[in-house]
């Protein structure tokens, strides 16, 4: 079929051309009342067929026509014409203002062509590209829409914002028109709340292209929610509406990340201790929480601690329940009150919003005293020496006698050892029945000629101390009996079994013996003051071999050990040829002894004497190797010392001299006497050689401002007893049992020592303000209620000096503590 003519345009002078309101008022050519194709649909077809279109567009408008003679009525021209190219459309017909309906004629050669619309008044109007004809009806697919569905993120937060993405996919040939997605439908346990969408509303697709439709929701409870949505259109080709099935997406919606925080510290650290704060934080949510990471904690109260390392980790994630601990290491730097406070914070793992732990805080209390241990042997012993062997703190023995605990200094890692004694069955026979060895070292009421009783059926606690011969190291023991006392116990072991090795003592010791009351090291020997009796007591021994093979040693006559006879010393021994020199008590033993400037100190509740050599020789047979050291003070003459009940299971309190201590080049000595405690300090030279210390030498140190003024009591009256003497580099500690306030411990920096307020106790408060305004160190009863002191020592370990003591009521568990130099 051959192109038809465009149609003619009707002469001016036939008719009028009357245009409603707008040709009246004299519209110029190309107004608006032009026509305005849009479109044309479908917008292709194949060149064989002629194609039914509609052209779309605006001002499609008819013309009111009449003619000028006969009085004919007036009639609408509706006449358009439409062309592809130059080519006419057939059967052009006006529908309405909007649309026109037409005919593409078949033959059009293949290719894309623009519109032209013709209106009444003969104005033409074009679309560029508006109709595309194809060369065969198999060479274009009809529009064809396929949809997806996604959700972004797939798993939120309640509150979290989340988007809905709709792709539609055209796989057809063919533009689909006015696309529009419809309204996801919302299925599932989780609450999802529209924001906004779909943006677009809607949207053309042509051939092989895709087209995505947004949606913004708002999560609001947990569950897992599904949404289902699908869209459609018109094919622009032959109008069929193409349809994209509803395609569906998933969403999880958890719980957000929550974080709680947990700040814990120990609740008394000793100062200058290293301590851990841990700072327990959980995510008590249903999402995890990323780069959780603590605050800097912030101190508070009236104690400091300086920050050593930490947080450590600096950072964690947190899985949903899971919780993370971050620590911090911290030094003790003064007494008090010390709080740290401090929160933790991260990201929500879905959102990405912020989480913070409400802040949280801990306490604790620094103190100079701390306690280490209680109970530590886990039967209720109520006594214990403290000392170091092995470079561990040992205590003991427990109160079966078969053995102790050692303990690292801050009293971790403790482990019980037991102990092991063996009978001598040569020369002098240990005369315990029962085969050995032996477990215990004997105790109070244990059965005689059983495994309860040591082997030479000893009954009763002696010493438990530690000492250097040679640079070896000996850990000794030794029980006590009624009389007839023979054995000491040596052993280098430092297993979890201490097997002993016995030196007999037979020889030396008298009937009378009881044990051992004192004993010290020195210059490679191990000098023994034992309780008697008889008219030369005490027994002052002196051992110059160690047990080195087991199973032990039966001391030879040989100068291997050597009776030192200091019974015949003035005021000290009680040999009745002294007269009224002789020290009046009926069992006589050494209180104590100590070294100062090379020299041995002994000393008791009659007096004192030193050694003017290192290897003294027996006092009887040369007078000149030993020298008084007695105090000639008045008040010290004027009172009347204690004197030993028993030589069995003694305590600080029961000794005339509980201690002898070197400090800051002078020698103190605590005393007990029958009227109140005393503390004397030696000034070597006042009276005598520069380096020795002569009765002369000796003052009173700290005495009372009211009651007895000859006492070192602080002006407590409770402080009956002076149980603890003992000396750091830098301090001078003094103790004393006080049954009604607890124990009292004070001390002081200052080696010239001489008034009470020389000393201080809790928080370095003055001691001439006590009792009222100041306690002892670590509060009295070192704050658990302990009255009485058993034993003492001061120590280093790791460059820091402590002096550690066991502590207790004498009826409850003992207790052991440290105190910070």
């Amino acid at each position: 079929m051959s192109p038809r003519p465009p149609l003619p345009i009707a002469p001016l002078g036939a008719a009028l051309l009357l245009l409603w309101l707008a040709a009246a008022c004299g519209r110029a050519p190309g107004s608006e009342l032009d026509p305005r194709p849009a479109r044309l649909v479908p917008a292709r077809g194949v060149r064989q067929l002629p194609v039914p279109v509609r052209i779309e567009g605006e001002n499609f408008q008819p013309v009111a026509v009449r003619q000028l003679s006969g009085g004919a009525p007036v009639r609408l021209d509706q006449g358009f014409q439409a062309l592809l190219g130059d080519v006419a459309l057939q059967e052009v017909e006006w529908v309405d203002a909007r649309t026109l309906r037409a005919q593409v004629p078949a033959g059009l050669a293949p290719g894309l062509y623009p519109l032209t619309v013709v209106g009444p008044l003969g104005r033409r109007v074009a679309l560029k590209d508006a109709y595309r004809v194809t060369d065969g009806p198999f060479g274009e697919r009809a529009a064809a829409l396929v949809a997806t569905l996604a959700a972004s993120p797939p798993v939120v937060s309640e509150g979290q914002l989340l988007t809905l993405t709709l792709q539609v996919q055209n796989t057809g040939d063919a533009t689909a028109l006015s696309v529009e997605p419809g309204s996801p439908a919302l299925g599932g346990s989780a609450g999802l709340g529209l924001v906004s969408g779909p943006t677009p509303a809607s949207a053309s697709v042509a051939g092989g292209a895709s087209q995505s439709f947004r949606w913004t929701y708002r999560a609001s409870t947990s569950g897992t929610a599904t949404l289902q949505v699908g869209a459609s259109g018109t094919d622009a080709t032959d109008g069929h509406t193409a349809t994209a099935a509803s395609a569906s997406a998933s969403v999880a919606v958890q719980p957000p990340a929550s974080l709680a925080a947990t700040l814990s510290s120990p609740g008394v650290v000793g100062l200058g201790d290293t301590f851990t704060v841990t700072l327990t934080v959980r995510n008590d949510g249903g999402t995890a929480a990323n780069a959780v990471a603590p605050s800097a904690l912030q101190p508070g109260g009236t104690a400091t601690a300086t920050r050593v390392s930490g947080p450590a980790p600096t950072s964690a994630t947190l899985p949903a329940g899971a919780s993370q601990d971050f620590t911090w290491r911290y030094t003790a730097t003064t007494e008090g009150s010390l709080s740290l406070s401090g929160s933790a914070s991260g990201t929500d793992a879905n959102s990405g919003g912020p989480v913070t732990a409400a802040s949280t805080a801990t306490t604790s209390l620094i103190r100079r005293a701390t306690e280490v241990a209680s109970d530590p042997f886990g039967d209720g012993t109520r006594f214990s020496y403290v000392f170091r062997y092995d470079g561990r703190i040992y205590l003991g023995p427990n109160k079966s006698g078969s053995g102790g605990v050692r303990m690292l200094p801050d009293g971790s890692g403790a482990q019980s050892f037991a102990f092991s004694f063996p009978k001598d069955t040569t020369s002098h026979f240990s005369i315990n029945t029962s085969s050995g060895p032996f477990p215990s070292i004997g105790r109070p009421g244990c059965t005689l000629n059983t495994s309860e009783c040591g082997p030479d059926n000893e009954t009763g606690r002696g010493l438990f101390f530690t000492g250097t011969v040679n640079g070896q190291e000996w850990l000794t023991a030794t029980g006590t009996k009624a009389q007839d006392w023979n054995y000491l116990y040596m052993t280098p072991d430092k297993d979890d079994v201490l097997d002993f090795r016995y030196v007999d003592l037979n020889t030396f010791a008298g009937g009378q013996a009881r044990g051992l009351s004192a004993a010290r090291f020195y210059a490679n020997s191990l000098y023994l003051g034992v309780p008697d009796t008889t008219g030369n007591r005490p027994g002052v021994f002196v051992l110059r071999r160690t047990p080195d093979v087991a199973p032990g040693l039966d001391v030879p006559n040989d100068g291997s050990a050597q009776d030192l006879a200091l019974g015949g010393f003035e005021y000290f021994g009680g040999s009745t040829t002294l007269g009224a020199k002789a020290n009046p008590a009926a069992l006589v033993g050494v209180d104590a002894m100590a070294e100062l400037n090379g020299m041995l100190y002994l000393a008791n509740n009659g007096g004192c004497v030193r050694t003017t050599r290192n290897d003294p020789r027996p006092f009887k047979d040369f007078p000149g190797d030993w020298a008084t050291c007695r105090p000639t003070a008045s008040a010290y003459t004027a009172l009347t010392s204690i004197t030993l009940s028993s030589g069995a299971d003694l305590e600080p309190a029961d000794r005339a001299v509980p201690a002898l201590v070197p400090f800051g080049g002078r020698l103190y000595m605590a005393r007990n006497t029958t009227s109140g405690p005393q503390l004397f300090a030696c000034s070597p030279g006042a009276t005598g050689a520069a380096s020795d210390c002569d009765a002369g030498d000796w003052s009173l140190v700290a005495p009372n401002s009211s009651g007895d003024a000859r006492l070192t009591q602080f002006d407590t009256a409770g402080n009956t007893r002076l149980t603890l003497l003992a000396a750091t580099a830098s301090h001078l500690y003094v103790g004393f049992n006080n049954a009604d306030n607890g124990l009292v411990l004070f001390r002081t920096s200052s080696p010239t020592a001489s008034a009470r307020s020389d000393f201080r106790g809790l928080l370095d408060c003055p001691a001439d303000q006590a009792p009222g305004d100041c306690q002892g160190l670590g509060q009295n009863g070192l704050g658990v209620g302990a009255t009485r002191i058993f034993d003492s020592v001061a120590l280093g370990f790791d460059g820091k000096s402590y002096l550690f003591l066991t502590a207790g009521t004498g009826t409850s568990a003992v207790r052991v503590f440290r105190i910070a130099d």
